[in-house]
């Protein structure tokens, strides 16, 4: 059975032309809340059905854990003539590196939330030093930057509350050791990696001030 509509049966003219109005209005409204609403909504459940991190499926797999490492190199600036900086010379620097690593990245303790469609875990990032691509420097290379801790502290408390500089100033030896400069000369691998000791074991008011705005903003 087939069916055949062919505009030469339909008389134009005999069409109120108030009916076609509300008839493209109607289509109008359609199309305009289709679009705003309903597009929106089914192209976001169509992308989602093709990310879903699903047990078990191979995305999920290569979400937890990247088979292959990402490349991550660094560069530092080695200050050469730090005494002649706090005497007010300008710095004179050279820069060291590459310093390559191989990054492996994976997530931990992972909970899917199936009530808000999300995912919770924990990342962990592990770093793997190549010398070869290092083009043989060490990670115990010795390098000379500005303290970073001690500038922070000399800077935030220089903006913020410059009348308590002095007081401040008499914490420095308790946290960093008997320090006489505003740079520190350790490892790449301290810098990068291990970190530069504070040492917040301690009693007097100044130490302990400046220990509890560090870890604010840690």
């Amino acid at each position: 059975l087939k069916m055949q509509l062919s505009l030469q049966n339909i008389d134009l003219q005999r069409i109120n032309p108030k009916y076609l109005g509300i008839g493209g209005l109607g289509l109008f409204l359609f199309g305009s809340v289709f679009g705003f609403l309903a597009f929106p909504k089914i192209l976001h459940s169509q992308v989602s059905s093709q990310l879903a991190l699903k047990k078990g499926n191979e995305k999920r797999d290569l979400w937890t854990k990247l088979p292959i490492p990402l490349d991550f190199k660094i560069y530092l600036f080695n200050v050469t003539n730090p005494l002649d900086v706090q005497k007010g010379a300008k710095p004179i620097v050279n820069e060291v590196g590459p310093f390559f690593y191989e990054e492996y990245k994976e997530k931990l303790n992972i909970t899917d939330n199936d009530k808000d469609d999300t995912v919770s875990f924990n990342p962990r990032d592990t770093f793997y030093y190549n010398i070869e691509k290092s083009g043989g420097l060490s990670e115990d290379t010795i390098v000379t930057i500005p303290h970073p801790a001690l500038l922070a502290i000399i800077l935030s408390t220089e903006r913020e509350r410059p009348m308590a500089l002095k007081i401040i100033n008499k914490s420095f030896d308790i946290l960093f050791g008997k320090t006489t400069s505003i740079f520190v000369t350790t490892t790449a691998r301290k810098i990068l990696f291990e970190g530069i000791p504070i040492y917040c074991n301690v009693t007097d008011f100044a130490s302990k001030a400046v220990c509890a705005e560090l870890k604010k903003r840690d």
